[in-house]
């Protein structure tokens, strides 16, 4: 989900005003006053007038044009942490400043985009749910011309996160993996996983509501089925794409991570074990796994 920063800065919300910013980005002076959603108390997070960040050498400053949510964003506040932290992880924006560390030919001006440590004790200014935001530098990626603001918001936690559980998670299995499985295919990281493992020449097998089948075969789904049939959680869906796959699915990758999902990947992998990823530490529940 993405939407030009809300609350951030009023006239963001217009798409002219947005255009307008970008194309005019190299004469338009950083603004004294910053605003940013900050943690405050257990389960609260609020607006507030904050800094415009110092830059450190190996960060950039931005300013920060569109944001997007992820799970992480609104159970952060819930979690173990200090008060006084940035919210946030996604973000889009247009460079400001450029700090003496950064190796990437990053210049003001330019469209840019990825994500910040949200919730950050050590670093509590940083984060994405700002007008102006201070992000390591090198981490961050150009927008192309072709992209929007609204769209490149939305890649930065889901394109990291599959990235990292793709190399390191399939490389346990290494060769042996022929086939692997999303539960709950349709949300940001699963469509940019289902992705990722048709590019690493896998097979498909994924879980998702049916009006979301048809996106979901065209991002490279091989087979598909709905998690939601006769009750909240089908129970039967692991056996039937455990029956699909001969029992030879090895891999799975589960970013929902609940007990329903765990169940379901459990049922899912052969009798011969695999590798299964999580994201949030609760395990599958079968012990050869």
């Amino acid at each position: 989900m993405s939407m030009i920063a809300p609350g951030l800065e009023p006239c963001y919300q217009n798409e002219a005003w947005v255009a307008l910013i970008a194309k005019n980005a190299g004469c338009i002076s950083i603004e004294a006053q910053n605003y940013g959603l900050i943690r405050e108390g257990a389960g609260n997070a609020v607006l507030r007038a904050i800094p415009v960040p110092q830059l450190r050498d190996d960060y950039i400053l931005v300013r920060t044009l569109a944001i997007a949510l992820n799970p992480t964003d609104w159970t952060t506040p819930d979690a173990v942490g200090d008060d006084g932290t940035l919210v946030g992880c996604d973000y889009a924006g247009i460079m400001e400043e450029v700090g003496k560390a950064v190796k990437k030919p990053f210049k003001k001006g330019e469209r840019i985009a990825r994500f910040g440590h949200r919730g950050n004790d050590a670093n509590p200014e940083n984060g994405a749910f700002a007008r102006y935001i201070a992000i390591k530098g090198n981490l961050q990626i150009h927008i192309p011309d072709s992209v929007s603001f609204e769209a490149a918001c939305t890649v930065g936690v889901g394109v990291t996160t599959t990235g990292v559980c793709t190399l390191l998670c399939a490389q346990i299995a290494a060769a042996a993996c022929g086939e692997g499985q999303d539960p709950h295919g349709s949300t940001a990281t699963e469509t940019i996983t289902s992705q990722f493992a048709k590019l690493l020449g896998l097979k498909v097998v994924t879980t998702c509501s049916p009006k979301h089948f048809r996106l979901i075969k065209e991002l490279g789904a091989d087979l598909i089925y709905d998690y939601m049939r006769r009750s909240l959680h089908d129970t039967k869906v692991g056996e039937k794409t455990r029956a699909a796959t001969d029992g030879k699915l090895k891999n799975v990758f589960d970013t929902v991570n609940v007990e329903t999902s765990t169940a379901i990947c459990a049922d899912t992998i052969g009798p011969d074990s695999g590798v299964y990823c999580d994201l949030l530490g609760l395990d599958c529940p079968r012990l050869d796994i």
